[in-house]
C-alpha cells in the first residue's frame, strides 16, 4: 500500500482535514461543521464530489489517519443500505449490534471509524470525498 499523505487545509472558512488515498484517487475531507445528513450531502456535492463512500478496507484505513474526531456522517443511507450516489457496496464496517434499524436511515463513522445508523436530522461533522476524473 502506498503511503498516504494527510494535510491541513482551509475550506470556506471552516477547518477541515483531508486524507488522500493514491490507489483509488479519492481524497476524503473532514468538514468540522455540524449539518444534518441531507445538508452535508448537498455541501459535499457542491464543493467536492459527494459524501464519503468507503468501498473497501484500504479506503477505511486511509480515513483512520485523521485523528481527533468523534463522529461524522458518511455517504451510506438505508434504502437497502446504499451509498449517496445510489451505488451498492458489499463493504461494511458496522459497530457491534448495528445497524439497529430503529427509524435511523443515515450512517455515521465513530471515533473508531466503525459505522452506526442514526437519525438523518442529527447534526454532525461529515466526510466528503473528492475523486479524480478517472475514478468517478
Amino acid at each position: 500500500m502506498q503511503t498516504q499523505r494527510v494535510r491541513k487545509m482551509m475550506d470556506q472558512s471552516q477547518r477541515s482535514l483531508s486524507s488522500t488515498n493514491p490507489a483509488s484517487q479519492k481524497t476524503y475531507v473532514l468538514i468540522q461543521e455540524g449539518k444534518n445528513w441531507k445538508n452535508a450531502q448537498t455541501y459535499c456535492r457542491t464543493h467536492y464530489t459527494d459524501l464519503a463512500m468507503i468501498e473497501n478496507a484500504e479506503e477505511q484505513a486511509n480515513m483512520t489517519s485523521v485523528k481527533g474526531i468523534n463522529s461524522a456522517w458518511i455517504g451510506m443511507y438505508r434504502e437497502a443500505w446504499r451509498w449517496s450516489d445510489n451505488r451498492d457496496s458489499s463493504f461494511r464496517n458496522w459497530k457491534v449490534n448495528k445497524p439497529d434499524n430503529n427509524q435511523s436511515y443515515c450512517v455515521m463513522s465513530d471515533e473508531k471509524y466503525q459505522w452506526e445508523d442514526l437519525h438523518c436530522k442529527d447534526k454532525l461533522p461529515f466526510w466528503c470525498q473528492e475523486a479524480s476524473l478517472g475514478s468517478v
